[in-house]
């Protein structure tokens, strides 16, 4: 499978981007497969239904679904049948949204997407939705940002924290998030220096000791802190940012798992294998051959 990364120009005065996708042929890749940098997108499915693969799951993408794909995971979303298949895209980043943030309450809503290999649910069914306001304020952002008449940016923003709050709600709700010790800007900043250094950088030995230097903290002091904002340890975190390097270069290169284990940070290939079986409930030769052969009969 061939992939590409997709850019995306974002300021400070926009955090949003929006478009419709349509397609009435069958077998067409709507999405080809791709990642984006720090990049959320929130798809909602206006007609259809088309099978999405994200990550390492694929899932059952129907009309009135949801969709939330984080920053930097491979994804791709596939027509089955000959009808009118439309999904809106919300794209936004969280990095830069927090520098206009007033609230303590604020910074710790933005933080879940900010942070990679969370478990938060990301596909939310019709069901789910259903008596929500969703899909009106799918809708009512795409228009606004189609039209772009006087006032357009309040109406988007409104449109999207009201979005946002409902899936918060949800995550709240069926996973309680840990309680989050991230309680300023200039936290916020330091915290985005770090799990940008572990993005570059997660195919060196890279520690915690190495990440509060960039904090400008004590490790014990960094340590903690990152746990309660991310959820997980720092040694977790960065295990998960390359796992998820890993499952991309198994699908779209030619690398020899040995080679792909080292090249994503592992220097050991059993340790490697195991957490990966541990997390895909597949081998990554396993994980190679389905998404593999998925992706050649769509068409990829």
């Amino acid at each position: 499978m061939q992939y590409f990364v997709e850019p995306l120009v974002l300021t400070q005065s926009r955090f949003f981007d929006c478009h419709r996708q349509r397609c009435e042929r069958a077998g067409e890749v709507m999405c080809r497969a791709h990642i984006h940098d720090w990049v959320e997108i929130i798809i909602y499915v206006v007609s259809g239904g088309m099978p999405a693969m994200l990550g390492s799951r694929d899932y059952p993408f129907a009309a009135h679904d949801l969709l939330i794909i984080p920053s930097h995971e491979l994804h791709q979303i596939t027509t089955l049948t000959a009808e009118p298949h439309e999904y809106i895209v919300i794209k936004f980043r969280p990095d830069l949204m927090i520098t206009s943030m007033q609230l303590q309450s604020e910074y710790r809503c933005i933080l879940p997407f900010l942070v990679r290999g969370g478990s938060y649910q990301k596909h939310f069914c019709a069901a789910e939705l259903e008596n929500s306001e969703i899909p009106q304020l799918a809708q009512h952002f795409a228009e606004e940002y189609r039209q772009m008449q006087y006032g357009y940016e309040i109406a988007l923003k409104a449109d999207f924290y009201n979005l946002i709050l409902w899936i918060l709600r949800c995550w709240h709700k069926n996973t309680p998030p840990p309680k989050q010790n991230v309680s300023s800007p200039e936290q916020m900043q330091r915290l985005q220096l770090v799990l940008d250094y572990i993005g570059k950088n997660y195919a060196q030995p890279i520690t915690a000791a190495d990440a509060a230097e960039i904090f400008h903290v004590s490790y014990s002091y960094f340590s903690k802190v990152f746990s309660k904002a991310s959820g997980c340890s720092f040694s977790d975190y960065v295990t998960a940012v390359r796992l998820s390097n890993a499952e991309r270069l198994l699908i779209t290169t030619e690398k020899t798992i040995t080679e792909i284990s080292f090249e994503t940070g592992f220097s050991d290939l059993s340790y490697f294998t195991r957490r990966f079986t541990a997390k895909n409930s597949l081998t990554p030769r396993a994980y190679r051959k389905k998404y593999r052969c998925d992706s050649e009969s769509s068409g990829a």
